[in-house]
């Protein structure tokens, strides 16, 4: 008998791309081949499929049964075997796949966590530079659409056991993306799978090509953490304006019917500046224009707003002296960062009933929450800031994401991925710009639950939050920017 090790075995995946699929019709398609026209970690669902996962541990997919156990007196000293049945136990496949992560692996699982709420986004700078962008949101619906076929396979070419592990209809129920000084993002997604089987796969080691799941590695770079910004949303409390607000679409502006002059240049309102982060207002009371934007001082009683939405159009509904809005000025803050950690769960489950086969899949309660470490000194939102905010109950922004659209950060601008002008083309420490277009982005609007001052050395703040939705912005949102030619997420 031939000694088989770990290393020998390959884990692959094959994605649903079609937006409408149901958890049934994707068992009942019960694809298996590695063809030109599937997706995986990349493929257009005509070009360029890869499927094979590098991962950084190998899991096993294990059957979800188990044993039924009744104590029964029969008289005897030992067990008979009518004490014990195995049974389904009307739980999902369960198993983790921890992995380096770039846009491309990483923009899969999200799409199996975000479900409905992943979306491909529209930029025309973004798109004449060859990049598709997507976005995973909060969902609103508990319906599922996307789902995945992940493979162990078990033996060589020459096999004809089924021993291959086979699970169908996967989702993503926790996703844990992290990094550290010196290191690269790694994301550790936990998958719940409907069904699982036992197959023989061997002849799929004999395709020619990327078919071959030998040879259907993606050729992608990992992120490295140093290459990342992290930046909060500096958000003065202390300086919001309660006006009487008229908004106007044609003109882009705000005007303060009160005509009160609070909206001064020393009470923070400012023209927006890229390279150094001012120029921020968060809209709250109004009836349909709360949100965050990037304002331009024409007066005390004026300002010109551009939105700082997902997309480039900037769209305003028109109001006429709604009593009672809130402005309040806000500061982008790039800061220094030794780690940064995002834990997600979308409490995910299969709907067994009283069958052994599950006959849906749905999403739960959405939960975002994380950690991340700053030196104690850093300027503006360093030394007490965060123990401020825990104690006043006080929400921010942190984006923690990677693309530049030229040699400077400009936060504003490229946090979601959407860039104000050219498209992104470089990572934060190249010299000049590239083609790399593996570009993401994770944006949290955080309430501090809990902070500890640390450090052998230098002094550290460490940095608890939850995510949470408030009026101007979602609890969590991810971006992701690839390459067209590679991949296509959504029909």
């Amino acid at each position: 008998m031939a000694t088989r090790t770990v290393w020998q075995d390959l884990y692959t995946v094959l994605v649903d791309k079609t937006g409408s699929q149901t958890f049934s019709a994707h068992i009942a398609a019960s694809t298996t081949d590695y063809a030109v026209a599937q997706v995986g970690i990349q493929g257009t669902g005509s070009a360029a499929g890869r499927f094979s996962m590098p991962l950084n541990d190998h899991p096993n997919f294990k059957a979800p049964s188990g044993t039924l156990e009744t104590e029964q007196a029969t008289g005897l000293a030992t067990r008979r075997k009518s004490e014990y049945n195995i049974v389904q136990t009307g739980e999902a496949v369960q198993f983790n796949l921890p992995q380096n992560g770039d846009a491309y692996n990483t923009s899969l699982f999200f799409q199996l966590m975000f479900q409905t709420g992943f979306t491909q986004l529209s930029h025309s700078a973004m798109a004449t530079a060859g990049m598709n962008i997507y976005q995973a949101a909060p969902y609103v619906s508990a319906d599922t659409t996307y789902f995945a076929q992940f493979t162990r396979h078990m033996q060589p070419r020459s096999g004809t056991d089924s021993i291959d592990l086979v699970v169908r209809g996967g989702i993503c129920h926790t996703m844990v993306v992290s990094a550290e000084t010196g290191g690269v993002l790694t994301i550790e997604p936990t998958i719940y799978g409907g069904k699982w089987a036992q197959e023989d796969r061997s002849e799929q080691l004999g395709n020619a090509g990327a078919a071959n799941p030998e040879n259907s590695f993606a050729n992608i770079v990992p992120l490295k953490f140093q290459d990342s910004t992290v930046a909060i949303l500096d958000i003065n409390y202390d300086n919001t304006q309660t006006i009487t607000a008229t908004f106007n679409n044609s003109s882009a502006n705000v005007v303060d019917a009160a005509g009160g002059s609070v909206l001064t240049n020393a009470n923070g309102f400012v023209d927006a500046v890229a390279s150094t982060g001012v120029g921020i207002v968060l809209v709250e009371g109004s009836v349909s224009n709360d949100g965050i934007y990037n304002m331009d001082h024409f007066n005390d009683d004026h300002l010109t707003l551009a939105s700082s939405n997902d997309g480039e159009s900037t769209s305003f509904t028109d109001e006429v002296g709604t009593v009672g809005v809130k402005l309040t000025p806000a500061v982008w803050r790039v800061i220094n960062s030794p780690s940064v950690s995002m834990t997600l769960g979308n409490n995910c489950q299969f709907n067994y009933y009283n069958d052994d086969v599950a006959s849906d899949a749905i999403v739960g309660r959405l939960n975002v929450e994380g950690t991340f470490s700053m030196p104690f000194g850093t300027s503006n939102v360093g030394n007490n800031y965060m123990i401020d905010r825990f104690l006043a109950g006080q929400e921010f922004m942190l984006a923690w994401y990677w693309g530049q659209s030229g040699s400077t950060a400009h936060v504003a601008s490229d946090y979601r991925l959407q860039p104000t002008g050219a498209a992104l083309d470089r990572q934060k420490n190249d010299s000049a710009a590239n083609d790399i277009q593996n570009y993401a982005s994770f944006v949290v609007t955080a309430r501090v639950t809990d902070y500890e001052v640390s450090g052998d050395n230098e002094m550290m703040i460490d940095v608890t939050f939850q995510g949470v939705k408030t009026f101007f912005a979602d609890a969590f949102k991810a971006y992701f920017a690839v390459d067209a030619t590679y991949l296509d997420r959504i029909v």
